[in-house]
């Protein structure tokens, strides 16, 4: 798998830089942990999602809260992405049905969500919603 790997840098207000990066046609991994990325940096690369070759794209740490995850949601279901890591971005049980109906709209394989601000009960609740649409 072709990776590249920014996780740690301060990337706030580079989105748009890591929209034409996304564009490689070798990449399939984008690894964005920890980058303080900004709402318009999560919107840029949102809507790049569905003109990439992107499999994996890992987003933890970068508290995109309710806002991230719908305008992310939007176009999941037009990209290839296989794997998703939504760790530690302050998401609550309540964020979520924006992500499930883009999931039921095209499942993909791998989900993190560990470290955000819902119970394991919550978390079993969406996961096992999730399982019903399969």
């Amino acid at each position: 798998m072709q990776t590249l790997d920014f996780s740690g840098n301060s990337l706030a207000g580079g989105g748009e830089l890591l929209a034409e990066v996304m564009g490689a046609p070798v990449l399939e991994e984008l690894c964005l942990a920890h980058c303080g990325l900004e709402f318009e940096d999560v919107e840029a690369v949102a809507q790049e999602l569905p003109f990439t070759s992107l499999r994996s794209l890992q987003l933890a740490g970068n508290d995109l809260a309710a806002a991230g995850l719908k305008v992310l949601s939007e176009h999941l279901p037009k990209c290839r992405l296989d794997v998703l890591g939504l760790e530690r971005n302050g998401l609550k049980s309540e964020d979520l049905s924006c992500l499930g109906q883009a999931w039921a709209k095209r499942p993909f394989s791998r989900l993190r969500l560990s470290g955000n601000q819902m119970s394991d009960e919550e978390l079993k609740a969406f996961i096992d919603t999730l399982r019903s649409l399969a």
